[in-house]
Formats: C-alpha cells, sequence, structure tokens
C-alpha cells in the first residue's frame, strides 16, 4: 500500500520541475513567481522568448517560508510534458552557475536518489554510462544492485 501511494505521488509529481538559487523580490516588493520564472528561462537557459511566451503552466509557486538567509527553490508544474523535458534537457547552459533545476519527487524517492549518486559518479569515472531513473541507477544499462558491482 506504501508503495502504491508513493508512486501516486510520483505520478502528480511527474510534470514538476524544482528551480533553485533564483533571486527573491526584495522584502515589501510584490513577487510574481511565473514573470521570475519566464524571465530565468530566457536569460539563463538561453531559451526563445516566443518558446517561452506560449508555454503554458498549471501551477509555479515558491517553496517554504521567507527567510533572508536562504533563496527559496521555485516549484513550475508544466501543462505539457513534452515542454517540461525541453527545459529539463537545457540545464546544460546552468553549468559552472549557482543555479540549478531538476525532476521534483517525493521525499522517499529523493533521498533514496541522492544515496545513489556516489554510485553514479564512480561509474561515471570508470568510462560507464551511468544515469538515475525514477528510484534505480543503471550502469551501462543494468539495474544496479550492490551485489552486481
Amino acid at each position: 500500500m506504501n508503495d502504491e501511494l508513493l508512486y501516486v505521488q510520483a505520478q502528480s509529481m511527474r510534470n514538476n520541475l524544482v528551480f533553485g538559487n533564483i533571486e527573491e523580490a526584495l522584502p515589501g516588493e510584490v513577487e510574481n513567481a511565473e514573470s521570475v520564472l519566464r524571465e530565468f528561462l530566457v536569460s539563463k537557459l538561453k531559451m526563445a522568448n516566443d518558446l517561452v511566451i506560449e508555454m503554458k503552466f498549471e501551477r509555479i509557486h515558491i517553496i517554504g517560508e521567507k527567510n533572508r538567509d536562504k533563496i527559496r527553490p521555485i516549484v513550475a508544474k508544466f501543462n505539457l510534458f513534452k515542454e517540461r523535458e525541453l527545459v529539463r534537457r537545457s540545464a546544460s547552459a546552468l553549468k559552472d552557475t549557482s543555479y540549478y533545476l531538476h525532476e521534483q519527487f517525493p521525499k522517499k524517492i529523493s533521498d533514496k536518489r541522492r544515496k545513489l549518486v556516489p554510485e553514479l559518479k564512480n561509474a561515471r569515472k570508470r568510462g560507464s554510462k551511468a544515469w538515475i531513473s525514477y528510484d534505480t541507477l543503471f550502469i551501462d544499462g543494468v539495474p544496479y544492485t550492490k551485489s552486481n558491482n
């Protein structure tokens, strides 16, 4: 039952991307998360303005309570998975910057993925093709288990 609930949660987040380190409005200023995100897509991800204007979002919001010491992430739920993937694939433009974007998963899945990252990096250092899909690490197309390492 828990696995089914986790799967349903993950499915409800499948069109979401999380964007981080995007500057927030100064105290007292009104902030529109959607316009901030659209500007970010054009200026930092180098996406065409016409394309970004046409994108449809179900919802865009900032996660957490306002805190002077921390920039809160923005979650965007795309109407079309195809548009989400287009944005996700543009993430390489953020290399060597403080900005980031990633897929959104339930906490349990995120924790499992986080534990797989060291093995992912090790596999890539060894020259293997490696990636994480949902909560599984694949090395050269084979699901990773500690026993096949």
